[in-house]
């Protein structure tokens, strides 16, 4: 009020009262502040839509921006056009006077002619003569075409003149059209460099072999990226549709066989009338999609969006492909059926067409564009399905359009389809770029692949098992033959052991200059997705011996097929492909035994003849130094034994009465119990040698003088942690605490060798136990000492609790690891392959030099929880090796700045929380570890990943991870040999400063070394003894790169293969190189010039043989 109240002395008058000016208050004027209009209609539909069907705002956008990324432009699309005029013009005028007489050999000049021909001479006469007319077809015509590397059809419609009235038969529409195709080739050959056409002419086939395209460029460079595909139909009215219906023969077996057959053996050829009658019914067909794709913009978005997600997943080219236009085609049916309509979204479009994909059934019931009524439809439809493997009629009711399409990729499509389902109606993750972004790998994709090399083999399989019919209808079609032999036979013999089997034919495309030889087909290769309810099913349950079928079941695998009684009573013929003895790495392969099986009986093709692919990299974990113990394989079953031997002991302890507390749970911490430890650990066995060692009534210990020649093998504890009741009876005091926490473990001890008769070894903060050959190291998790730990007093004298490192290591190792441990142990439950995948990671990241300390183990279980709690674009493959590549996969493309990494165990974690663990971690990213790791136990996503590891070492990681798969996929493809494989498991020198060579002898793990040799090592005794405590947890090597990192780390950085490894790699810091100043503080490990400080390398490495005396066995600088 002091402020407002202001006394004049001015202008007082007489009465001598004081006035109080109070200021007017001034008339606000109006804010410039524009009025913000209303939501419009359009915008309240889009706001509602992305509320409603999509899961967040953010799918939508990627959507968005992706179509501007691969839409074509207007300019470009424009320039093209004019570019198509001009080549329009070009054909439209083409002079060329070329003919061919019956009898005539084919011979066009610079042009080898694209097809192979029964005969090599024409049976029909032949003139050139100008295209009808020649028009865009396809994307382009609709501007679906992508905007980088498009592909622009273009069909040049080839005059009646030149065809005669039974060209329908015997390939002879197929020779004319090739001829013809030949002749424009030549044509544009001999225009030369100053053409509107590039001079690099060739002939490419995308799914069909028997009709070739001509694929050109333009000569100008901005459009040289484009690939011009010129397409051949004929003028309508030529040849009638009818004579090409499916059970018609045109093909005569007089004719290909060369034998005067009877005409009764002249068997429908479905195959080849559908190749000829598809170019009668092109125009008609693209008409109708012209039609569908102008009602809407946003049939055009859908359509570019679902060729990315075919050309991701191999679908869209190549030997039987879901080309791009029978695409179009469905969604052109989907909008007959009215199941789509111009009001959809882009997105809506997506959805429908991959429903539609997955609810119909062109293998059983087969669909049709076809405007007839149900009953005269469903009896057309039956003579496609009696004749086609997979039925789409198209308009005109004459051609099947699916007819190339064979039933593997169909059924692909199918789950494919419902994959993409699913990952759209998962709120928890973005699914974008699992279905647009990331391309599928067949080495990745598949759990067992079977590579076919040598066409000669492929020929002889279709020579000696191709029906008459077969032959007749695909002719030299030799890859569709042996593709249906050999799926058909393994679906039959594998039955519901695989989902599915696939196939890829490599080269996807093949395409050569028009003057060079037809090239052939590089390999084939057969990819099978595992059934986990039946894959590993030890036998093949058969019919009763006495039936019919049980005849035919042992006509069909012969030697293989037994009688066996059942608990039922019944005898049922039967084939057994494992022992009970075998381990589960065994039974992972029994699809491998049944398939090497027959392909060897049914079409004598012997494994040298193909690689199949599948375990080459298990070997790497296989335990070969430990023969005597029969259960050991990849580790599982060896597993299986401790936690056994663990249920036991933790039974034992807990009915234990007379303790001081009581115990609420034992837990175990090892990686064994998270099935992810590479070695597991077998019941200790003792070196024949006991030279160096004290056996003492119940302990092994070293003599005095033992360490510097014998070491004996490494034996790793099993820790577990006991969870005590909170209790009064704990002090406050921290060593008090510990006192208490000690005589527990010597009350344990005394129990358990009075009950269990166990050979226990109390410490002051553990406690050993022995039994059955396994040493359990078992802690105790006392919140009370956690809180002591974290028990400060304030300047103000007051108590207060803050986390330290002590509190937080013992709280992480305690309380967090348990948890953590039982979360990934029902992963393994729910994936087999998760322990065995993990084993192969660490061992490949150890022989990496990579050792716990820059990646703690429990890092990479977290990295592989995560692959496998988000496989896609992939399901979770039942291999180890699959997705051990995936692993390197992962690790190779991880942005590992910017992503946050979530393992959302048992999808504890809501959408609304993993959205804000994001958020937080976006926001904190500089404050945060360079790899975070979130899970519902630590939404922090940093406790796992401090301090290490660093920016420098994840750079590192990507690049070795990038290297090895490229190892992989060469030594796998070209030789199959494991020990090629093993390369990735040797680190290269290149890159050290200094390597310290170790001692044989003195390491404890040299067993495990990748290059061991087994012979060299003691002998193991056939029947051990567990009756003495043996020397646990010793490794030299490792306590020696302790010390080094301790008093050195502040200079090197120290890298050392935990399992087996014969070197220490040695890396010297950028501020070595450095000149200090000379101080008192920097005088370690350098040496005085001239009052300046240059650090001492040879002083270091003096030091570091002095520090290894009885480990070091030479150091060299590099």
């Amino acid at each position: 009020m002091e402020n407002n109240i202001v006394i004049s002395n001015k202008n007082r008058k007489r009465n001598n009262f004081d006035y109080v000016e109070i200021p007017i208050k001034k008339k606000r004027k109006k804010s410039d502040i524009k009025k913000v209009a209303p939501p419009t209609a359009e915008e309240m539909n889009r706001l509602r839509e992305t509320e409603n069907i999509f899961h967040s705002n953010l799918f939508r956008l990627q959507i968005e921006e992706m179509l501007k990324e691969i839409k074509m432009s207007e300019r470009t699309y424009n320039k093209i056009l004019l570019w198509i005029e001009e080549l329009k013009e070009f054909l439209m005028n083409i002079d060329i006077s070329f003919s061919l007489t019956k009898g005539d050999l084919i011979n066009i000049p610079n042009v080898l002619f694209p097809i192979k021909n029964k005969s090599k001479s024409i049976e029909t006469n032949f003139v050139f003569m100008k295209p009808k007319s020649v028009n865009v077809f396809g994307s382009f015509s609709s501007n679906c075409s992508f905007k980088r590397c498009g592909i622009i059809d273009i069909v040049v419609e080839m005059p009646k003149e030149i065809f005669h009235k039974e060209d329908y038969l015997n390939e002879r529409y197929l020779v004319i059209r090739n001829i013809y195709l030949s002749c424009l080739a030549s044509k544009f050959i001999d225009l030369g460099n100053d053409s509107l056409i590039h001079p690099t002419i060739e002939f490419i086939i995308t799914n069909n072999s028997e009709k070739p395209l001509l694929r050109i460029k333009p000569n100008s460079e901005k459009l040289q990226k484009y690939n011009f595909y010129i397409h051949l139909v004929p003028e309508s009215g030529i040849l009638k549709e009818t004579r090409f219906c499916p059970s018609l023969n045109n093909i005569r077996y007089g004719w290909y066989f060369e034998t005067a057959g009877d005409g009764k053996l002249n068997s429908p050829s479905p195959y080849y009338n559908s190749v000829v009658c598809q170019d009668l019914v092109t125009l008609k067909n693209e008409e109708l999609r012209k039609n569908v794709f102008s009602e809407s913009p946003n049939f055009k978005d859908a359509f570019l969006l679902l060729k990315v997600w075919l050309q991701q997943r191999n679908l869209k080219e190549g030997v039987g492909a879901f080309s791009g236009f029978l695409l179009a085609m469905f969604i052109v049916y989907l909008r007959k059926m009215n199941k789509l309509n111009h009001l959809m979204s882009s997105y809506q479009i997506i959805r429908t067409v991959w429903l539609g994909l997955d609810q119909t059934n062109w293998h059983s019931e087969g669909i049709s564009l076809v405007d007839t009524k149900n009953e005269c439809k469903s009896d057309h439809l039956k003579i496609f399905n009696s004749n086609y493997d997979v039925v789409f009629v198209d308009v005109t009711g004459n051609v099947n359009l699916a007819s190339i399409l064979t039933l593997p990729k169909y059924m692909q499509i199918k789950f494919e389809s419902k994959y993409a389902l699913q990952c759209l109606d998962d709120p928890k993750v973005n699914s974008f770029p699992a279905l647009f972004m990331t391309p599928v790998v067949s080495i990745q994709e598949f759990d067992h692949l079977i590579y076919f090399r040598k066409l000669s083999v492929m020929k002889k399989v279709v020579r000696d098992n191709a029906s008459t019919e077969m032959q007749l209808d695909f002719r030299n079609n030799i890859g569709l033959q042996f593709l249906n032999i050999i799926i058909k036979m393994l679906n039959r013999a594998l039955g519901q052991r695989v989902s599915d089997i696939a196939y890829i034919v490599n080269p996807t495309i093949l395409s050569w200059h028009v003057n060079e030889k037809i090239p052939h087909y590089k390999n084939v290769i057969l990819g099978l997705k595992l059934n986990s309810e039946h894959a590993y099913d030890v036998i093949d349950k058969g019919p009763m011996a006495n039936l019919p079928e049980g005849v035919e079941f042992r006509k069909f695998w012969g030697s293989k097929s037994e009688l066996r009684r059942f608990k039922d009573g019944s005898v049922c013929e039967t084939v057994c492909w494992v022992k009970n003895k075998d381990t589960l790495q065994m039974k992972r392969l029994i699809i491998r035994d049944i398939i090497n099986y027959i392909l060897e009986t049914k079409f004598e093709i012997k494994q040298v003849h193909y690689l199949y692919i599948a375990d080459q990299l298990e070997s790497i974990i296989y335990d070969n130094y430990n023969k005597i113990f029969t259960f050991c394989g990849t580790g599982e079953e060896a597993v299986l034994k401790i936690l056994s031997s663990f249920n036991d002991l933790s039974i034992k302890i807990r009915h234990i009465k007379d303790l001081p507390f009581q115990i609420t749970s034992i837990q175990g911490t090892s990686a064994v119990f998270r099935y992810s430890d590479p070695f597991t650990n077998l019941p200790h066995v003792h070196s024949t040698i006991k030279k160096g060692l004290n056996f003492t009534e119940k302990t092994i210990v070293f003599k005095s003088d033992i360490f510097s020649k014998h070491t004996p093998l490494y034996i790793s504890p099993i820790e577990a942690v006991i969870q005590l009741s909170v209790s009064k009876k704990w002090p406050d005091d921290l060593d008090a605490i510990r006192r208490l926490q000690a005589a527990f473990y010597i009350k344990l001890s005394s129990n358990l060798t009075k009950i269990c008769n166990c050979i226990c070894y109390p410490n002051y903060n553990y406690i050993d136990i022995l039994k059955d050959g396994y040493v359990f190291r078992i802690r105790i998790s006392n919140n009370s000492e956690i809180s002591a730990l974290k028990r400060q007093i304030n300047s103000e004298g007051l108590i207060e609790y803050c986390d330290n490192d002590e509190s937080m290591y013992l709280e992480k190792k305690l309380v967090q690891l348990p948890i953590l441990s039982s979360a990934i142990h029902g992963l393994h439950q729910q994936y087999p392959a998760f322990g065995p995948t993990c084993s192969i990671s660490k061992r490949w990241l150890r022989s990496q030099l990579l050792d716990d300390y820059y990646i703690p183990d429990i890092c990479v279980d977290l990295l592989l929880s995560h692959l496998f709690l988000n496989a896609a674009p992939y399901t979770v493959s039942y291999q180890p090796q699959t997705m051990f590549i995936r692993f390197l996969k992962l690790i190779s493309t991880l942005n590992w700045y910017l992503e946050t990494i979530i393992v959302n165990f048992n999808d504890k974690l809501s959408r609304e929380e993993i959205l804000e663990i994001e958020s937080t971690a976006n926001k904190n990213r500089e404050s945060l570890t360079p790899l975070t790791i979130a899970t519902p136990f630590d939404k922090s996503g940093t406790l796992w990943s401090q301090p290490e590891p660093s920016v420098v070492i994840l750079r590192k990681l990507t690049q070795l991870a990038d290297a090895a798969l490229h190892v992989i996929e060469l030594s796998i493809f070209n030789s199959n040999s494991v020990e090629e494989i093993k390369t990735i498991f040797r680190p290269p020198l290149k890159g050290y400063d200094i390597i310290i060579c170790i001692i044989p002898t003195v390491n404890s793990l040299r067993w495990m070394n990748i290059d061991a040799d087994i012979n060299t090592f003691c002998p193991i005794k056939n029947s051990p003894e567990f009756k003495k405590l043996p020397i646990v947890d010793f490794h030299p090597v490792r306590l020696y790169i302790e010390e080094l990192r301790k008093y050195y780390g502040e200079f090197c950085l120290f890298f050392y293969d935990f399992y087996g490894g014969d070197f220490i790699g040695v890396v010297l810091k950028p501020e070595t190189k450095l000149v200090k100043e000379f101080k008192v503080s920097n005088m370690k490990c350098s040496q005085e010039t001239k009052n300046k400080l240059y650090f001492n390398v040879e002083a270091m490495i003096d030091d570091f043989h002095i520090l290894g005396s009885g480990i070091v066995e030479r150091i060299e600088r590099y």
